[in-house]
């Protein structure tokens, strides 16, 4: 059975601190911050930022197993299709558009002739 886990409580697991808008960082009282300070401070939310992605990047793959599942329901599982399905997809609305214009009289030889060549072009993409 799948583990119930918000990705809230994923980070505490893997100790990775919660990402918070807390920070004013770049700036001093005055106003004011040297460069290597500034520059300090960049390099140091870049490695939090970096961890929290990561952490993400993970924890969307845990739901993507199937091995968690959030139940805030933010996060779902991601299901990819082969990009030749897509192509074939867009091959044949093509050809269909272009049947339509020949079914309204539309140069109607060159679009059928042109919506058969499409539609056989889709053909071994949707078998692979």
């Amino acid at each position: 059975m799948a583990k119930r886990q918000t990705f809230e409580e994923f980070c505490a697991e893997e100790g990775i601190p919660e990402i918070t808008i807390q920070d004013q960082g770049p700036l001093s009282p005055s106003g004011r911050r040297s460069e290597r300070s500034r520059q300090a401070w960049i390099k140091k939310e870049d490695e939090r930022l970096s961890r929290w992605g990561e952490a993400l990047r993970k924890y969307q793959g845990l739901i993507n197993s199937g091995e968690v599942v959030d139940p805030t329901g933010r996060y779902w599982p991601i299901i990819t299709r082969p990009k030749s399905e897509i192509e074939a997809e867009a091959l044949i609305r093509r050809a269909d558009e272009l049947e339509s214009l020949a079914n309204r009289g539309m140069s109607p030889r060159k679009f059928r002739k042109e919506a058969a060549k499409l539609r056989e072009q889709a053909k071994p993409r949707l078998s692979r």
